[in-house]
């Protein structure tokens, strides 16, 4: 239950607002690529998730690009590239 209760006191979740920090994160950084790791680096695990499904969202309008790129140990990086700022 304490999981719930903490759950309780985070802003409510709201994809355009999670999804114009990403946005700004492009522009702030001068940057057309970035990797998700990058840019979720010292957030909350809870604040991860929410920031994926962002992406998803900017995926489906066509204002970013989501690709992998498989590491030499087998694991796979994300990578946003910005199609439109629109």
């Amino acid at each position: 239950m304490p999981g719930l209760l903490k759950s309780t006191e985070r802003e409510p979740y709201d994809v355009q607002a999670y999804s114009n920090r990403l946005m700004k994160y492009f522009t702030d950084n001068n940057k057309n690529i970035i990797s998700f790791s990058e840019f979720c680096e010292g957030k909350e695990h809870w604040e991860t998730c929410r920031y994926f499904f962002a992406c998803l969202h900017l995926a489906a309008s066509d204002h970013v690009g989501i690709s992998t790129i498989k590491k030499p140990d087998g694991t796979d990086v994300l990578y946003l590239t910005l199609i439109s700022k629109d």
